[in-house]
């Protein structure tokens, strides 16, 4: 992945080491070939030698990202063979989306404490009723609201290490105790944990 963080990062450290900027970008550059290359050749050897469907021990319904890919291939290929007309109303709210988001964009850089976020309000409205983000979104803003009311910066600085105790705690217990207990009881009950990693 070409994160740019990462990336800046990398070259603040070769900074602060003498290490020259030049050298370090031609590393990183080539390391990012290099990475692309192997995950390119990893990937697809063992998707033709398996197969997508098997290789996380699934039957051939495989696992949720393969079946959003199956299921969004099939409905292009149903709209090739029949297109259908123009659905005025997503289109609708597409444009309204863009613009409430352009909107958000320039109100935080007209006014320096607007509260509202453009990346919050896409997050909140990503995935609409299916897995409705907006709360959990609203819930982080409020208790920031509140922490920034009470003691300011430094409130909110020293609360940091309880919000990531509670990431890391939720992750753990998705990804190391759940999927453990699924070993000697069921497939069924890492799944019914849902977390996206990422």
């Amino acid at each position: 992945e070409w994160s740019g963080a990462y990336q800046t990062d990398n070259l603040r450290l070769a900074e602060l080491t003498g290490i020259p900027q030049r050298q370090m970008t031609t590393v990183l550059v080539g390391a990012f070939l290099m990475g692309l290359a192997c995950a390119y050749w990893s990937h697809l050897t063992i998707y033709y030698q398996i197969g997508q469907n098997l290789i996380e021990g699934g039957s051939v319904t495989a696992d949720w990202r393969t079946g959003v890919a199956l299921r969004e291939f099939t409905q292009t290929v149903a709209q090739v063979n029949a297109p259908m007309p123009t659905d005025w109303m997503r289109t609708s709210y597409s444009i309204i989306g863009a613009a409430v988001t352009i909107g958000l964009v320039l109100l935080r850089r007209i006014f320096l404490r607007f509260p509202l976020h453009p990346i919050g309000y896409i997050i909140a409205n990503a995935y609409g009723d299916v897995l409705p983000a907006w709360f959990p979104c609203f819930l982080t803003w409020t208790v920031k609201a509140a922490l920034m009311k009470l003691g300011g910066l430094p409130l909110l600085r020293r609360a940091v290490p309880f919000f990531l105790g509670l990431i890391i705690g939720h992750l753990f217990a998705a990804g190391v105790v759940w999927t453990s207990i699924s070993v000697f009881v069921s497939d069924e009950v890492a799944r019914r944990y849902y977390t996206v990693f990422g």
